[in-house]
């Protein structure tokens, strides 16, 4: 049978209910065929598209059910919600639709059918072939479907899913129970005097949040162990505690492990419906409740667990809600805590303040905009004579005369700036007597930033202001006495410094002249000894006690010119610092094995003597200290210089030593470390010792320049020196003998070389000098072949006499003489222009030899 077989009268009043009504019963007849035609007649065909439209698209689901609860029609809207196809549902029953739901609906429906009465507003809970593993809520209304007698052929549903508001209906019911706790907690946060009972209050309202039945609250202490801050009720029965106050001696200090122990260690909350599955469950303790289920959650601050909240045996088991509810509720528990302790710190603080205030040694007082007390403490009251009462009654000017009055308007002008400061004041007791006080002061500001007053820290230093007085006349007569004392010390420390620099001159000047002794009278007699030995053997036959005498003759001029060249080495009158300091290097070297490395930086040249002896002569003590104690081989001299000194670098890489011990230690006599140090210091210098056992000495000497003005040790007088002694004109050179001048200061030395001369019948003796200025007078007068020049003269030394003969004559020959063996001296004489140099310890044939190998190219020409 059609749709379109049926005309019934359009009636365009029709709610839309009741067309789905007629549109149901329709469906109804059609399926069943019975009681079609009366119940469809005058239905037009445009009235059934209508309803189809409605029905297809309404935004709720639509059913209908016949009176075995099968379905007879349902909108795609009720198949969406059941998760099945609409043509699945037609013929089958709701039962088997929906089976979670059918217990519910089922006697209601049969209600409607019974009773023709209809049912709206049903809420129902249960779960679906569309989304299984979810709870739905849905709310319907259910209406009988009657014929034209009146009589219930079905069921009209009428169906909306109230899933999601139902949810967030609870979500907000939960929220708004989180705030209603947390406002609780911050309410009685304020009333709890003891962390005991803000503990009791976070913890229940924690239970009531997530309906659980008991829990604890507890904090990690610094062994990373747990204290409880309080227990559930059932928590205490557990623990065998009597009460809340004993529960220290229980619970303090409890390990960290099971459940509660993962949330701690990971810092994140979790829960459980089945506790004893879990893999961080570890069972229970004697006597405690069955766990059957789990929540708990860490309580941070500042990003580090503090403590811990965990909760059990909420009924139904936890879910999501509950673990966001007391995540929510967690860093609340964590402020009220920390709100607490504060407040406690806070009464704690004020009530140690007050406690300072009224046992301060300092008056305190404050002020307010009209310079009226609003509080001073017993101290400053007492420092002013008056008491409490009659300070708090009058003016800040009350105490004052009026210049400090006229100050103190200045000053508390300042004070209205902002500016906080500290200085001296004038008051007036109450007997007119002087108060000098120290007063710190710093401005009161409302919150609007207008000026209320000033609070004031006052110091009693009236005695010291009396003092200072004191202390100011003597100083003034001290200070012309420092005065004095000063130009004193200045002036003797330069007569110190002056002495020492004679000092340094004095003593290598008895060096020298000891030295001199040595070479100019000892050694050259020894000399001119051993060249009589060797010419009375050249013409005896062999004697060999003549033979014995030259040997030992020798041997005591060798001992004789290494006691004088230690004594005075020659290279330090007649050379530079540097040269002087390479030739002891080479010393060093030849004597002890040991290495020096020498570094020069940027030298800046000087002229003072005295400087120059005292810096080898340290240097030479520093090195024989390294091969003395160090137990090495090598050394490191550096040099240089700045603008206003100069510095030696002496360091090794030996045993080191302690430098405390030259502060006990006495020293043996000579240029010690100590002395060293202590002559240093005498001359405006320094030596810094640097060392430890095992890692070798530094020694850092450094003296000033300025000692380039010093005295310079005087040299020998010229006056005692006989004049130049001339032979008889010589021959023409072109046929004449070798012509010769002996320079030589010692008398008895020059006339040993004359006599060996004399044997030559090809050597002639033109002249002879005492020093080295007679020799250049010579040179110039007398043209000779051949100067032999003693090195070390009087009034002008050989070097530099040789260096002008070279030239003004430089056609003459210069042999250097001298009675030390010294390389050093030897390249010197050679860049002055000698030929060669001969030690007079040498034997004559080494001195005859010199003379015809220098003037060998005119022997030949002759």
């Amino acid at each position: 049978m059609l749709y379109e077989d049926f005309i019934y009268p359009a009636d365009a009043n029709k709610s839309r209910e009741q067309l789905l009504q007629e549109l149901a019963v329709l469906r109804a007849n059609r399926q069943s065929g019975s009681e079609a035609g009366a119940a469809l007649r005058g239905i037009t065909w445009e009235t059934l598209k209508t309803f189809e439209t409605i029905y297809r698209n309404a935004p709720v689901g639509l059913c209908v059910l016949d009176t075995d609860l099968r379905y007879v029609r349902v909108n795609d809207r009720l198949a969406a919600m059941t998760g099945l196809a609409v043509e699945a549902h037609i013929g089958r029953t709701v039962a088997e639709i929906v089976p979670d739901l059918s217990a519910v609906a089922e006697p209601m429906m049969r209600q409607v059918i019974q009773t023709s009465l209809p049912v709206l507003g049903v809420e129902a809970t249960g779960r679906t072939a569309a989304e299984p593993d979810i709870l739905r809520t849905w709310v319907s209304n259910w209406e009988p479907l009657k014929n034209a007698a009146g009589t219930v052929v079905g069921l009209n549903g009428v169906i909306l899913e109230i899933t999601a508001q139902k949810r967030a209906e609870e979500n907000l019911r939960q929220r708004t129970a989180v705030l209603e706790g947390i406002n609780r907690l911050f309410q009685k946060a304020l009333t709890c005097r003891t962390e005991e009972e803000l503990s009791t209050v976070c913890l229940r309202v924690a239970q009531a949040v997530t309906s659980s039945a008991f829990g604890f609250i507890a904090e990690l202490n610094d062994q990373n162990r747990l204290n409880d801050l309080r227990i559930s009720d059932a928590g205490l029965a557990v623990c065998r505690i009597a009460s809340p106050g004993d529960r220290h001696g229980v619970t303090d200090g409890f390990p960290i492990y099971g459940l509660y122990g993962q949330v701690v260690r990971e810092g994140k909350g979790f829960y459980t419906n089945t506790p004893d599955a879990h893999p961080a469950y570890v069972g229970l303790p004697p006597n405690h409740p069955p766990l059957l289920s789990f929540l708990g959650m860490p309580l941070v601050h500042d990003d580090t667990v503090v403590g811990v909240v965990a909760l059990a045996n909420r009924p139904g088991g936890y879910g999501a809600k509950d673990l966001e509810a007391l995540e929510m509720l967690a860093p609340a528990i964590v402020q009220v805590f920390l709100n607490q302790r504060a407040e406690a710190r806070s009464r704690a603080a004020e009530a140690r303040y007050r406690r300072i205030i009224e046992t301060a040694d300092e008056g305190i007082w404050i002020i307010d905009h009209e310079h009226k007390t609003l509080f001073a403490n017993t101290k400053m009251a007492a420092m002013l004579g008056c008491s409490v009462e009659a300070l708090s009654e009058g003016s800040l000017f009350d105490f004052m005369d009026a210049q400090g009055q006229s100050l103190a308007r200045q000053y508390i002008e300042r004070r209205r700036t902002g500016i906080a400061e500290q200085h001296d004041f004038k008051f007036k007791r109450k007997d007119g007597s002087d108060l000098w006080a120290l007063i710190s002061t710093n401005p009161i500001f409302d919150d609007s930033g207008r000026y209320q007053g000033a609070l004031a820290m006052l110091t009693d230093i009236t005695d010291r202001k009396k003092m200072e007085q004191s202390l100011r006349e003597l100083t003034e007569s001290l200070e012309q006495r420092v005065a004095e004392r000063t130009e004193l010390v200045k002036a003797r420390s330069k007569q110190l410094q002056a002495l020492a620099v004679e000092l340094i001159a004095a003593e290598e000047q008895e060096r020298q002249r000891i030295a001199d002794f040595l070479h100019d009278d000892l050694q050259q007699i020894l000399a001119s000894a051993r060249i009589q030995v060797q010419l009375a053997a050249e013409n005896l036959s062999f004697e060999p006690m003549l033979v014995n005498v030259e040997r030992m003759l020798a041997e005591s001029i060798a001992k004789s010119r290494r006691l004088s060249h230690d004594l005075s080495p020659v290279v330090l009158n007649h050379s530079g610092l540097i040269a002087a300091l390479q030739w002891l290097f080479r010393q060093m070297f030849e004597q002890f094995g040991l290495n020096v490395q020498f570094e020069l930086g940027a030298e800046r040249p000087f002229e003072s003597a005295p400087l120059k002896i005292f810096l080898f002569r340290a240097v030479q003590e520093l090195l024989f200290n390294i091969v003395k104690h160090a137990g090495v081989k090598s050394a490191r001299v550096a040099l240089s210089t700045t603008t206003t000194s100069l510095i030696v670098t002496v360091s090794d890489v030996g045993r080191g030593f302690d430098p405390d011990f030259l502060d006990t230690f006495t020293p043996s006599p000579g240029l010690g470390l100590l002395s060293l140090r202590e002559r240093a210091s005498y001359i405006g210098g320094r030596l810094a010792i640097e060392s430890a056992a095992g890692r070798g000495s530094r020694f850092t000497l450094t003296v000033p320049l300025k000692l380039v003005n010093a005295a310079e040790p005087q040299g020998h007088d010229a006056a005692a020196h006989p004049r130049p002694m001339l032979a008889e004109p010589a021959l023409s050179e072109e046929i004449g003998p070798i012509r010769v001048i002996f320079a030589d200061d010692h008398k008895v030395m020059r006339k040993g070389l004359i006599m060996l001369i004399a044997a030559q019948p090809d050597i002639q003796v033109v002249g002879e000098a005492s020093n080295g200025r007679e020799a250049l007078d010579l040179a110039r007068q007398l043209r000779p072949d051949v100067v032999v020049m003693d090195v070390s003269m009087p009034v002008m030394d050989g070097i530099e006499a040789t260096r002008r003969i070279k030239a003004e004559v430089p056609d003459v020959r210069v042999i250097g003489l001298s009675m030390y063996e010294d390389d050093q001296l030897a390249r010197t004489m050679h860049l002055a222009g000698a030929e060669t140099f001969v030690s007079k310890s040498a034997s004559s044939a080494k001195l005859l030899k010199a003379l015809y190998g220098t003037t060998g190219s005119r022997q030949a020409a002759r």
